[in-house]
């Protein structure tokens, strides 16, 4: 008898002769319904195309990152710039404005010299510090020092310096003793105190000479203060004295020092320092 095998769909198979009485008939699977009628239809969805995008950076390209962390890094607490500079601006009378900016050195003391002065001024907290000097020669050059000993120079020119005559007593370190002078009614003189009192000041006597001026003499002196910082110490000075159409003297000067027992004395220091002499144009 042939082998019968049921297939799907089709009716009675045989192998062998043809057909016979033992040829079954096969049971005819009934036909399973379309998936694609039996679903909706579906909207026409469309898919979004993504793309990688690569980070931009605010230098331009990624290869600046080191640099943009860097620069990030070179700003204050105040988020300014850590560059360090100083501008001198001329000013009246024979004069020019000294600015110091360094916003990532706050509170430091910085040292200033100019024409044989030095004097000490501290930065503000943001770095900035400023003094208003007057002049004491046509050319210089001014700098000014960090405690790390570094250096910002600026030149500084003043043509009126020849309308002046002035007198400039800088100390070697904090000193409790000012300038002083006695001159006639017809020759006005000024005192400036240069630095802050953090460290070493300086002091200038500034006489304008008028075209008209008449001759006349301004005696100089010290007042000092003996105090517990002072006391059995010396103090030395530096003196410029600078007169239109003579030149510039410099000379030091020491102070003996006054004994303990005497704080809280003032000394008047008279005839210590050469008489400013000037004569009538």
């Amino acid at each position: 008898m042939g082998r019968l095998l049921s297939v799907a769909f089709g009716a009675a198979i045989s192998y062998g002769g043809g057909a016979s009485a033992d040829t079954i008939a096969l049971a005819v699977t009934p036909p399973v319904p379309s998936i694609e009628a039996a679903l909706p239809s579906l909207p026409n969805i469309q898919i979004a195309r993504f793309e990688t995008v690569a980070p931009t950076y605010s230098r331009g390209s990624p290869s600046n990152f080191a640099q943009q962390v860097q620069d990030q890094a070179d700003t204050s607490a105040f988020g300014l710039a850590c560059a360090e500079q100083i501008n001198v601006t001329p000013g009246p009378d024979a004069t020019f404005l000294v600015e110091v900016t360094a916003p990532c050195r706050p509170e430091e003391q910085v040292l200033i010299t100019y024409a044989g002065l030095a004097f000490d001024m501290s930065l503000s907290m943001t770095g900035y510090a400023r003094a208003e000097v007057p002049a004491l020669s046509y050319f210089a050059e001014l700098d000014t020092v960090f405690d790390d000993y570094s250096v910002l120079s600026a030149d500084v020119t003043a043509p009126e310096i020849y309308e002046y005559a002035r007198v400039a007593v800088a100390w070697s370190g904090s000193a409790d003793a000012r300038l002083t002078s006695k001159a006639p009614r017809h020759l006005p003189v000024d005192v400036v105190t240069l630095g802050d009192g953090s460290g070493a000041v300086a002091q200038v006597l500034s006489h304008r000479i008028a075209p008209d001026a008449r001759r006349g003499v301004i005696r100089l002196g010290l007042v000092a203060q003996v105090t517990a910082i002072n006391c059995n110490t010396s103090q030395e000075a530096n003196i410029l004295q600078q007169v239109p159409g003579r030149p510039a003297q410099r000379y030091a000067m020491r102070l003996a020092p006054a004994g303990c027992d005497r704080i809280g004395d003032i000394l008047e220091l008279k005839n210590i320092l050469p008489d400013l002499k000037l004569a009538s144009n």
